[in-house]
């Protein structure tokens, strides 16, 4: 049973493996539509509003605003994944 096992596990494993080595080659875009892409993917007007915060470093100095506005705080941490930057 488990030699079958181990048969049947090999074998997907060579089905998967050359069926990734058959894939196509990703084929040029046409210049033709390459700038009508481009724009599409860029950044649009509206889809980051976080660039319009004004994003603190110090937490003493955004606790401080906070509490003068009687505003809560966001953080926004990680492995860059902030905004202003890697982490």
């Amino acid at each position: 049973m488990k030699q079958l096992a181990a048969r049947l596990l090999f074998g997907a494993f060579a089905i998967c493996s050359l069926a990734a080595t058959a894939a196509d080659e990703p084929r040029p875009i046409p210049l033709d539509q390459f700038d009508s892409l481009h724009k599409m993917i860029r950044v649009q007007p509206g889809e980051q509003r976080f660039w319009k915060i004004s994003w603190m470093l110090s937490v003493t100095e955004a606790r401080e605003e906070a509490a003068k506005e009687g505003k809560p705080i966001f953080v926004w941490a990680g492995a860059g994944g902030a905004p202003i930057g890697v982490c």
